[in-house]
């Protein structure tokens, strides 16, 4: 008798473990498709403010929307937008990680190319030097090289089959 439930209880745990490794991300489908309007309305004032001219403000309000709103349909345009302008104003380690959100979560976005290509540049120029952090007391400083190492790393990881992997690899 023990011996036909032994199989059975251990097919459902191995069912309940690999359902989600992430209870916090999983949301009912419900929850998804109200959020929408709210994502795009958020998404559409970002939008409005990057008009204007106002490129820190709508970094921020795009970093919202791809956060509070992952799985919203502006979600991948969010998360390139807000990496691409911290590119622009000059914010390049953390347009780096912005980039790396996008590439991790939205593989399938139309930005991923893009992505990746400037994620490469930047850790490039993290290992040559070029790329210069301020320090707390404001002077330019050439980037840690724990966390060039990182940069090249996660370029290797998104793009194991490209050409730049081999490089970020050597």
């Amino acid at each position: 008798m023990s011996f036909i439930k032994a199989p059975i209880f251990i097919a459902m745990f191995t069912l309940l473990i690999s359902c989600a490794k992430d209870l916090d991300s999983a949301q009912l489908s419900s929850t998804v498709v109200a959020s929408q309007g709210k994502a795009q309305a958020t998404y559409e004032t970002a939008k409005a403010i990057e008009a204007e001219g106002n490129n820190k403000k709508a970094a921020k309000i795009y970093g919202k929307v791809a956060q509070e709103y992952p799985l919203s349909e502006v979600a991948p345009d969010a998360q390139y937008r807000q990496a691409w302008l911290l590119d622009q104003n000059g914010k390049l380690l953390d347009s780096f990680n912005a980039y790396d959100r996008l590439l991790t979560k939205y593989p399938n976005s139309p930005n991923y190319a893009k992505a990746i290509q400037r994620q490469i540049a930047l850790a490039n120029a993290a290992a040559g030097g070029t790329l210069r952090t301020t320090t707390f007391i404001g002077v330019k400083a050439r980037v840690e090289p724990k966390k060039t190492v990182g940069m090249l790393e996660k370029v290797r990881e998104n793009a194991p089959r490209a050409p730049s992997a081999e490089k970020a690899q050597f």
